[in-house]
């Protein structure tokens, strides 16, 4: 009987990982709006956490992202820090 409890929790403990540790990674390149050229430097942040990136020199940028992340939030100090919501898109420009 022992066993037979032990092995349940076991499986409830491993399937509960499984749900909680769902990622993925979103990507993109952050360009100005007016004229199209890319901005490296600027830091992409999960709204609400200490997670984030920064764009390299070409503006590309790539973040591990948990499945409940809601808001990206991109500032640049002398630009206007945009929140862009996460939705199923890989790709966020």
């Amino acid at each position: 009987m022992k066993i037979k409890t032990a092995i349940i929790y076991l499986v409830l403990f491993l399937s509960t990982i499984a749900v909680f540790g769902q990622q993925r990674i979103i990507s993109g390149t952050v360009t100005d709006a007016s004229d199209g050229q890319t901005i490296p430097g600027v830091a992409i942040m999960i709204k609400g956490t200490s997670t984030g990136t920064t764009s390299d020199l070409k503006g590309n940028y790539s973040l591990k992202i948990n499945e409940n992340t809601k808001l990206l939030v991109f500032s640049l100090i002398g630009m206007k820090t945009l929140e862009v919501p996460v939705k199923a898109a890989d790709v966020i420009n």
